[in-house]
């Protein structure tokens, strides 16, 4: 599993290397690293921090980024919720992010607010609906 994690997490870094980068942090001690909201698919690497380092949670979603309005924008994807350094069970969840993303300043689309609402289907439990809300700066062209 970690081979794998470690692939798609190369895969990633290379994707963001030639297109815009994003970075962002919610309110619940995650923080995340994306690749370009502008195209139709994107990707995102979240990392919730905080805890004991086996327990330390990272997730990695693919978005469909539908059409952008002046301002906000609608994304809808699929993640895996994975414990990388524990040493059993770290596939944990399959997530379906929706998120908003709020441009409050019109002329400066690089900040902007996020919310995200996501069912988490539990591999070893019932599954659960989880909140996010934050602040991301986007890197590069608009």
């Amino acid at each position: 599993m970690k081979q794998g994690f470690i692939f798609l997490f190369i895969c990633m870094l290379s994707l963001s290397a030639k297109s815009q980068l994003n970075v962002s942090t919610y309110h619940t001690n995650a923080f995340a690293i994306g690749t370009n909201k502008l195209k139709p698919v994107s990707g995102e690497l979240k990392v919730f921090a905080n805890d004991k380092f086996e327990f330390v949670q990272t997730e990695l979603d693919l978005f469909y980024n539908f059409k952008a309005s002046t301002y906000h924008k609608f994304a809808v994807g699929f993640g895996l919720n994975l414990t990388p350094f524990a040493e059993t069970d770290q596939l944990r969840a399959f997530t379906v992010p929706l998120s908003l993303e709020i441009f409050p300043i019109k002329e400066f689309k690089k900040l902007s607010f996020l919310v995200e609402v996501a069912p988490e289907f539990m591999i070893e439990s019932d599954a659960r609906l989880r909140h996010l809300w934050g602040i991301r700066y986007t890197f590069g062209n608009e």
